[in-house]
This record gives C-alpha cells, structure tokens and sequence, in this order.
C-alpha cells in the first residue's frame, strides 16, 4: 500500500539531508576487533556512533516535512487487521502511529569484495519516493572486518539501542533517561520529556533484510543452503514429502508450521539471543 507524503520540502531529496542536520548520534558501547587482519587480533571495547531512530523520525517531519496523511496510516493497519495479520490484530497502539521500516544489509565499499560494511537502515513504510535510495536513511554502519560475529558481541548493542529507540518513537516522547538508564545530558536533554511535533507517534511496522542479515541478527539454524530452508516450517529442499515447491492446499509443510515453542526449538541457535529475535517471535506468532 502505497502513500504521499504531505509537501516535502526539497531537503527531502537527499538521502544524506538527515543525516547532516539531525542531532548528535548516541556512542554506543560494544566490542570489536582490534585491527583489521590477522588470527590473533585482540577483542577490545569501543563505541559506535548511532543514530537515535526517535530523533531521526522526529527531524524528517518537522524539518522535512515528510509527514504521513492520517487517513493513510489509518488504511495501513485497517487493511492489516482485515486480512487477519497477526502482529495488526495484537498490536497494542493506535491507527494513529505511523509505520517505519529498519533494514539491514552488508554492502561491498569499492570494488574490493572484501571491503564491507554492515549498515543498519531507517525507512518510513508507507513512503514512496521516486528512487528508493531516497527513503533510505542510515542510522550506523560498522566495517564488517572488525565485527565480532560470535554471539553477536558487535551487534547486540547495537540493535538493543535501536529497539529502545523505536520504543520510544512509539511512545511519543523523547526520553529523560538514556538506553542504559543513565541521566541525559548536554543536546540528548533539551527536549527531555516533550512530545514529538504534531503529537506524533510511530511504530516499527517491519524487520527487512536479505537471508544473510536475517540469519545473523535471528540467529537462525536454517538458511537457503540448508535442507531444513524455511524458518517458520519444516519444508525442505527435496524431492520428498516436505518439498518446498509443493504449492497444494494438502501439501504436508502445511502441517509442519511452527509455533514459538517449535521456531525457538527447531529454527534458531542455542545461545545468545538479540533482542530483535525476540520481538520477531512476538511479531511472527
């Protein structure tokens, strides 16, 4: 379902305009390897900078004006309930919270194939510029050489700092204690406590990304390689019973969907878990 915007300003055109004129991005502590080579490199604490997706969203409709019409967002999640989408039918807010997207994605920097970067996206779901790179705001980006990827040490923090900022976005006012509980100061403090423009709220209407981003961020067990190639049933890449492609109402995959004691069993690795695993649970099932 497709949705205008209501006049944007001609900053809007740019992908960068946000991110040149939003507030400070938040330091967020996690680890990292230290340097970019070798077997015996040391893990090492360091920050990176993110930026806050409720000032983000904040910014884009009183500076650019990129404000969604009510009635759009209203058809939006009248149109999800009607056709029985289980996260529309639990949803705890109102028609009123606008829809926004976070996307991840690794992306090749030059022609080296080794040379990548794992950005972390904002989109508003209902926004349909011309290019789509033009609905693409970055909220960080980390070199994929210097990620820890073992029990997602580099990236946890980093997606537990977007989840609390798209709740906050969700409640409607910018926060007085920051992600760790902490007091904020300086720039984060001056609207401590005040409602967004316009009495705005959002919600985070989507999760998107290619299998590679899925898998890393769900931690899932299967993947498009593997036999079990569905995370949400047990159909599988053969020519046998379960097989993927068999599209019949009897189809025996049918059977075999899992619940959320069956997706934590059988789809995802025993271990660590981001927390945006576990609002995709709540969000699946």
């Amino acid at each position: 379902m497709a949705a205008v915007v209501s006049q944007p300003s001609p900053e809007a055109e740019t992908v960068g305009s946000a991110m040149q004129n939003a507030r400070e991005p938040t330091q967020v502590q996690t680890t990292i390897y230290e340097g970019y080579e070798g077997d015996a490199r040391q893990e090492v604490e360091a920050t990176i900078p993110v930026l806050d997706v409720h000032e983000l969203l904040d910014y884009l409709q009183s500076e650019l004006h990129l404000v969604c019409p009510a009635e759009s967002t209203q058809q939006f999640w009248e149109h999800l309930r009607d056709r029985g989408n289980p996260f529309a039918l639990g949803f705890p807010g109102s028609d009123k919270h606008v829809p926004f997207t976070i996307y991840g994605d690794e992306l090749t920097l030059g022609k080296d194939a080794k040379d990548k970067v794992t950005g972390v996206f904002l989109q508003l779901t209902l926004f349909k510029p011309r290019s789509a790179r033009q609905g693409l705001w970055l909220l960080c980006a980390i070199q994929d050489a210097v990620m820890v990827h073992s029990n997602m040490k580099t990236l946890k923090p980093v997606l537990e700092h977007i989840i609390w900022s798209c709740n906050v976005a969700f409640d409607g006012r910018y926060p007085r204690l920051s992600s760790n509980g902490t007091l904020l100061r300086g720039a984060k403090a001056q609207k401590a406590g005040q409602e967004f423009a316009g009495g705005a709220r959002w919600a985070c209407s989507e999760f998107r990304g290619d299998w590679k981003w899925h898998e890393r961020t769900l931690r899932l067990l299967r993947t498009p390689v593997s036999k079990k190639c569905c995370f949400l049933c047990d159909a599988e890449a053969t020519d046998q019973a379960l097989r993927y492609y068999d599209v019949a109402d009897g189809a025996a995959w049918r059977a075999s969907q899992l619940d959320t004691n069956g997706f934590l069993a059988k789809a995802i690795r025993p271990g660590v878990q981001s927390i945006l695993a576990m609002i995709s649970i709540i969000v699946l099932f």
